[in-house]
This record gives structure tokens, sequence and C-alpha cells, in this order.
């Protein structure tokens, strides 16, 4: 297993998240079978709450999570707007990454993604 192959995401600024191949998960678990201690984990650094999402927020964000997205219907708009990627990555205030793996189907944006994508191209909702 090598650490180029892990993605690493982070909130905040600290890291959240280790992202691997699945046949390298396997390996780690088998690897962690034979151990009578459990392997050593990083201690996660104390930070202060999160605030709550309004009732308000949160209603709207669980019915565009509950709504299907489409890529290609992201891409229609985008081109409607007469907007490259690039352009839409700066409006969004996504990374140029994140936009082209939602646009090819490879990552589903989050309801926050979704907003900022219709705020960027100016429609009600993706």
């Amino acid at each position: 297993m090598s650490k180029e192959r892990v993605q690493v995401i982070s909130r905040n600024g600290e890291p959240e998240y280790a992202v691997l191949p699945y046949a390298d998960y396997l390996e780690l678990l088998r690897r962690a079978e034979g151990r009578e201690a459990p392997l050593a984990v990083a201690p996660v650094p104390e930070r202060a709450p999160e605030p709550a999402i309004t009732s308000a927020r949160a209603g709207v964000e669980k019915a565009v999570a509950d709504t299907p997205f489409d890529p290609a219907e992201l891409v229609r708009l985008r081109k409607r707007a007469g907007m490259n990627q690039s352009q839409l990555a700066k409006a969004s205030k996504l990374g140029m990454m994140n936009l082209i793996q939602i646009e090819t189907g490879q990552r589903q944006p989050t309801a926050s993604m979704r907003a900022d994508l219709a705020r960027a191209l100016r429609v009600e909702s993706l």
C-alpha cells in the first residue's frame, strides 16, 4: 500500500477521513487480525462543535439530498449559461477537480455544493 493511493479529506483544516482503495482496506484488516493490541490510531484533536443547522435549512438540504442529481443536466445548464468549467468552478467556489468529478458522475455533490452550483448558474435548484 502506498501513500499516494490514499486521499485525505479535511474539514476546517484538520484531517477527518482517509479514503483508500478497497483492496488496501482489506489488506489493513488482514494485517490487524493477527495483532493482540489494536492498531495505533492517532488521537483526534479536539475542536469546537459546529453550529447547529436551523430546522428550515435542514429541511431544504434534506429535500435537495432526496432529489436525484443528474450530471448531464449540470453540464447542460453550465453551457446554457455560457460558462466553461473553470468559470463555474470559480463562481460556485468549488475546486476544478470537484466540478469535473461531479459533471462526469464520479462524485455526488453534497446539498451545499448543489446550492452553490445552482446559485452560480442562477437557477432555483439542481
